[in-house]
């Protein structure tokens, strides 16, 4: 009988420390998934313009929740373009680059980013 006790009793305590694990597995998926949250947001202007293939941003403007005017160097070819979800259409096409284009600063690499992030007060 006392065997029956013991054996009762250690399952218990394997019951509490399996749901302790499965408490902290929990709380480290949650603690993972707000971490990378917090790094996409962090890095969210990293995703900006720029490029150095046939295909480029050079300029964008939220004009809406969800549509865009976009200003893009296509092999040469210069568009402004008006982008909504399911939808892209073309506003006018330039001859040339249009005046008044600075060319600004290219966007920072993503080791200057990272670089930048591990500095104390560092932001993107």
């Amino acid at each position: 009988m006392e065997a029956s006790l013991a054996t009762g009793g250690a399952a218990a305590s394997a019951g509490t420390t399996g749901l302790a694990g499965v408490m902290l597995s929990l709380l480290a998926v949650l603690a993972l998934i707000i971490g990378l949250a917090w790094l996409v947001a962090r890095l969210r202007g990293f995703a900006g313009g720029g490029g150095a293939g046939p295909l480029r941003v050079a300029a964008s403007a939220a004009v809406g929740l969800k549509e865009r005017i976009v200003l893009v160097d296509a092999a040469g070819a210069w568009l402004l373009l008006s982008v909504a979800p399911g939808r892209i259409e073309v506003l006018h096409r330039y001859d040339a680059r249009p005046e008044g284009l600075d060319a600004g600063p290219a966007p920072p690499g993503f080791a200057a980013v990272l670089a930048r992030m591990k500095k104390p007060g560092g932001g993107p």
